[in-house]
């Protein structure tokens, strides 16, 4: 797990970000930094907050070296697969790209207002997370769940969507994902 500060990557980045700040909307920025990861990632799950950029960048990966790759847009506006509306989705894996559209209901998931995911603050997110991560059932689980489980799918570990769901679920629910996230704090305390 690592969070990739930009101007810290790239820091020519230092002197973009005033002006993004300024400009108060999205920018061809928003799609160069996943497109410059450092890691050369060759499995991901893109999201991206438009419609029109999925198949593009979908195929901007493909020419990156990646094999399995989905480039995703939720219908109402997220830059990633949503649980509010339909998703639109391009995957290339072996060799192949496919464009789709995909529902909440495609994998037992019940449809979700905007407001119910809707975050906070930094902390209030954090605690979020915690309880998604012990084992808490609501709209926002949905969504990581179906996130979380389609790049466990693109990262090749199972064989469909619905499978890297369920393992997502699984995860969770056995409480392995929660001692994982313990186990990271611990290290980065004894490692920093």
């Amino acid at each position: 797990i690592a969070f990739l500060f930009a101007p810290n990557l790239h820091p020519a980045m230092k002197y973009a970000m005033p002006v993004r700040k300024k400009l108060k909307m999205r920018t061809i920025f928003n799609i160069l930094g996943p497109l410059t990861n450092p890691a050369f990632a060759t499995h991901q799950i893109m999201g991206v907050f438009s419609q029109d950029l999925v198949e593009p960048l979908t195929h901007v990966l493909a020419n990156l070296g990646t094999k399995h790759a989905m480039v995703v847009n939720g219908a109402d506006g997220l830059d990633e697969l949503t649980t509010t509306t339909n998703s639109f989705v391009c995957e290339f894996k072996n060799g192949n790209f496919k464009t789709f559209t995909i529902s909440p209901e495609d994998f037992g998931i019940e449809r979700a207002s905007l407001s119910e995911l809707k975050g906070s603050d930094s902390v209030s997110n954090a605690e979020v997370a915690l309880e998604i991560l012990k084992g808490n059932h609501d709209p926002k689980r949905d969504i990581v769940l179906l996130n979380a489980g389609c790049a466990i799918y693109a990262a090749d570990k199972v064989k469909s969507m619905r499978e890297g769901i369920d393992l997502a679920g699984e995860s969770i629910d056995s409480g392995w994902a929660f001692k994982k996230l313990e186990g990271l704090k611990r290290f980065s305390r004894t490692n920093s």
